[in-house]
């Protein structure tokens, strides 16, 4: 693993972590070194679709333990906040550290 994060194809310069809570647009944004224009790869459509299951996943556990009375509804809103939140952020983590970027052919 990458422990500097991805590198961009153009000037050879690790993006930092912290960058990447600025990006809006996994697959269009411009290096904060040299301006090229980039792309995430397979990693930043793994998270997205990854945040849609841990959602639904979440949701559906949610609404089950309400519906069996194991938690009231504010338990379980705060219980899966917190714990959605916390695996989130580790795979966001993850993923930005071992994806690779590549120079965006429109550009």
């Amino acid at each position: 693993m990458n422990t500097l994060g991805p590198i961009c194809p153009k000037c050879q310069k690790a993006l930092r972590y912290s960058f990447a809570f600025r990006l809006f647009n996994p697959y269009n944004f411009a290096c904060p070194s040299c301006g090229a224009r980039l792309r995430a790869n397979k990693g930043s459509t793994l998270y997205l679709v990854g945040c849609g299951i841990l959602g639904g996943v979440l949701g559906w556990t949610a609404a089950w333990s309400h519906d069996k009375g194991r938690l009231t509804l504010v338990d379980t809103i705060a219980v899966f906040t917190v714990v959605g939140l916390a695996a989130l952020f580790v795979w966001h983590f993850y993923i930005w550290k071992t994806d690779r970027l590549t120079v965006r052919p429109d550009a």
